[in-house]
């Protein structure tokens, strides 16, 4: 009997202490808590906690994760003012090594830029994020934002850069700039991204958009796009002149020209989306080359591919859709290989393009698809040109 009373008592108190300190229901509101350096160290960017009840979601992951098994030295350097993020930037005194830096609140450079001041190609890597939960940090700055010149590395995640008169990223001599998920870069300037000088650009994630042009690659740079966004830039979203663009997925649309291929350059595209340019979806000019392994290009206002004395190979792929010309080949010495593999579409069915499937200057290959099948090899000189196809219409005149 006393055990029974003894257990009733303390099922009470148990029932009247859990209703005294639990919480009443709601919906948790997650935060991350970046409020001191300690916190910062010890949760990284990736745990949230509610603000009514203390519970925590995600995983406590540090910035190795763009480092591999190095580590950043010096922990996580974390920034709430334009003032000190510019002071750390800018140190020369930065010993070689990696560096993860935390932004918790939007911030303004003004006149400032957060040029790496090392100088002397020490291999300085730099992971730089922005951790307000599913907000983006917002930089902005009225000149160039980012200059990444000197054997340096600067990977960019979950932070939109804002400019309006000049450029976001300079990339130059043999460093790289990566963006990851949340990069954003945006706001009207002249050029997004600039690589040049064996510089290196890798686009795994992110947006580049509402600029005059999105990434120029010049002078032996490189641009390696694995995902992302480029669009809605006014002129061109990526211009390449002496320089390598590789492309394995990822979209570029809605602008003037998706591709421009100048001055020797070459653009090899594995897969992806070129599609919507009021234009053409490629441009190939003076002796540059494009290769299409795979991937779409299609929906342009006038053009899939328009080659001007370049050279264009196609073994893979899809062209269609586009409102007058699949492919159109011209100008001295323009190159034009189909080998097996690949479809550009004719003028029937829903994936058609309107006019042509192919138009060599005064050649035109016009209702039938040119399919995976077919090999097309066709040469324009200053003389005029050679054609020879397995099957298919020809119409010249």
């Amino acid at each position: 009997m006393k055990k029974k009373i003894l257990h009733g008592i303390l099922a009470g108190l148990l029932v009247f202490g859990l209703a005294f300190t639990g919480c009443e229901e709601h919906t948790c509101q997650f935060e991350y808590k970046t409020t001191t350096q300690a916190t910062i160290a010890a949760f990284g960017s990736e745990i949230q906690t509610c603000t009514i009840c203390s519970k925590t979601q995600g995983s406590a992951r540090q910035f190795d994760i763009d480092f591999g098994t190095n580590l950043p030295i010096g922990g996580i350097r974390s920034f709430n003012n334009a003032i000190d993020l510019y002071e750390f930037w800018t140190d020369d005194s930065l010993a070689s090594g990696n560096y993860a830096v935390l932004i918790t609140t939007d911030l303004d450079l003004s006149n400032d830029m957060l040029g790496l001041g090392v100088d002397d190609g020490s291999g300085i890597a730099i992971s730089l994020r922005g951790a307000i939960g599913a907000t983006k940090v917002k930089i902005e700055s009225n000149y160039v934002i980012l200059q990444i010149i000197n054997n340096e590395k600067v990977i960019l995640r979950n932070i939109i850069l804002s400019s309006d008169i000049s450029m976001f990223a300079v990339v130059e001599s043999s460093s790289t700039f990566e963006m990851k998920e949340g990069a954003v870069i945006t706001g009207g300037a002249m050029i997004g991204v600039s690589i040049s000088d064996g510089g290196e650009f890798i686009m795994h994630n992110g947006e580049i958009y509402g600029n005059d042009s999105g990434v120029l690659i010049y002078d032996e740079g490189k641009f390696t796009m694995h995902g992302g966004e480029i669009y809605e830039n006014v002129h061109e979203s990526v211009t390449l002149s002496g320089s390598e663009f590789i492309m394995h997925g990822g979209k570029i649309y809605e602008t003037q020209n998706g591709v421009i291929i100048n001055d020797e350059s070459e653009f090899i595209m594995h897969d992806g989306e070129i599609y919507g340019n009021s234009f053409c979806g490629v441009f190939i000019d003076n002796e540059s080359e494009f290769i299409m392994h795979g991937g779409k290009i299609y929906g342009n206002s006038f053009y899939g591919v328009y080659s001007w004395s370049g050279k264009f190979t196609m073994d893979g792929g899809e062209i269609y859709g586009n409102d007058d010309t699949g492919v159109f080949v011209g100008g001295p010495n323009a190159v034009f290989a189909k080998n097996p593999g690949g479809v550009i579409y004719g003028t029937d069915g829903n994936k058609a393009n309107t006019e042509y499937a192919v138009l060599v200057e005064s050649l035109a290959y016009r209702e039938t698809t040119v399919t995976s099948a077919e090999t097309l090899k066709m040469t324009i000189d200053t003389n005029g040109g050679g054609i020879a196809s397995q099957q298919g219409t020809w119409d010249i005149w």
